[in-house]
């Protein structure tokens, strides 16, 4: 491991705040690796729980990274990616707090990058397998939905580990472990520093397709997830803001005119399911959120329709079609919403 070196070709970025707590296990995992030739960036949001002070007094050789305000997931991680390709980095390893890498971690993750790089395929990101901390034999992750309403969520979640599996495709890579390469990073652009947080590696995947890349989860790079999944008001926010600028920016008009009904139907159930759980405030707000910023929306809309190289027609019957999520599993959602989610991908794959 090294300090800011630009001969090291990885970097690894641990984004933080108010998670002190987790800094020890996480940050003694990258002391174990096999891979050697490494750095690593703490990328501090202006934690008050001492989360820089520990990692600086017991942990020298990362960089630290001050923030000097909560940036958010997405803009902490464009900041520590801009510095790392700066200092010389080829690859940035994108790893949550609240993770536990195995020391093969990421020699495998690298080695999946290249082994697909040499097969001819277009590597977009490469996502590594998230099993969950406390049910080590079972799936957190092994990519992410990309539904086509612009939800997302774990695959395979909480399914028993297949060691056996070999790397393969998958449409959205989690944030939670992933590699993003310097070229990506240049092509695509990073996250929206908008985003601030939740379904800013969704977006990053589809903006990916829509330039021709196709992304991977290395079967053999494994870490261990300390999950907790919560919904709350903060939440429903910021999901449901990002949601929508990701609908209005990546897809077509022609699209959004055809998805138009359904759109205005998943409007009605995502907000009376709001108010069942008192936070209607909260999708009020995210309406709010996405009127005023029209103007940034709809220039960055142009920006992606003027370099997409991949149409909608290519990527939407690909697209996952129902919420099939251990958190979404109710009667009503199973029942219901799943089935018309699936009835209405399934008419509008004929159109887009």
């Amino acid at each position: 491991m090294k300090a800011e070196n630009p001969v090291s070709p990885l970097a690894v970025l641990i984004c933080g705040y108010n998670q002190r707590v987790y800094l020890p296990d996480c940050l003694e995992a990258l002391r174990a690796q096999r891979q050697r030739d490494f750095s690593i960036y703490y990328l501090d949001n202006d934690s008050s729980d001492g989360s820089a002070e520990y990692v600086e007094t017991n942990h020298p050789e990362c960089v630290v990274v001050r923030l000097g305000a909560n940036l958010g997931f997405a803009a902490a991680n464009n900041e520590g990616m801009r510095r790392a390709f700066a200092a010389g980095a080829e690859f940035c390893v994108l790893l949550n707090t609240d993770t536990v890498a195995t020391p093969g971690f990421l020699e495998e993750l690298i080695g999946s990058y290249r082994a697909l790089g040499v097969q001819g395929t277009r590597v977009g990101l490469v996502q590594a397998t998230v099993l969950l901390h406390e049910e080590r034999d079972r799936i957190n992750t092994t990519g992410n939905a990309l539904h086509y309403l612009g939800y997302g969520f774990c695959r395979n979640h909480h399914e028993l580990h297949d060691s056996q599996l070999a790397d393969r495709r998958i449409l959205s890579a989690s944030g939670a472990a992933v590699l993003v390469a310097r070229t990506y990073f240049e092509t695509v652009d990073g996250f929206e520093d908008a985003f601030f947080i939740y379904n800013e590696d969704q977006d990053l995947s589809w903006r990916g397709w829509l330039l021709g890349y196709t992304h991977y989860v290395s079967a053999k790079s494994i870490v261990y997830h300390k999950y907790d999944y919560r919904e709350h008001p903060f939440k429903m926010y910021h999901s449901e803001k990002n949601r929508a600028m990701m609908l209005v920016q990546n897809y077509s008009t022609r699209t959004l005119c055809v998805l138009l009904p359904m759109l205005i139907l998943n409007e009605v159930m995502i907000s009376g399911h709001a108010l069942l759980n008192g936070w209607l405030g909260a999708k009020l707000r995210s309406y709010g959120y996405v009127l005023k910023s029209w103007r940034p929306i709809l220039a960055r809309r142009r920006v992606i329709a003027a370099t997409r190289t991949i149409s909608d027609a290519a990527i939407f019957p690909m697209m996952d079609s129902a919420l099939d999520f251990h958190a979404y599993r109710g009667v009503l959602v199973r029942r219901v919403v799943s089935p018309l989610m699936r009835a209405y991908h399934r008419f509008a794959s004929l159109w887009v």
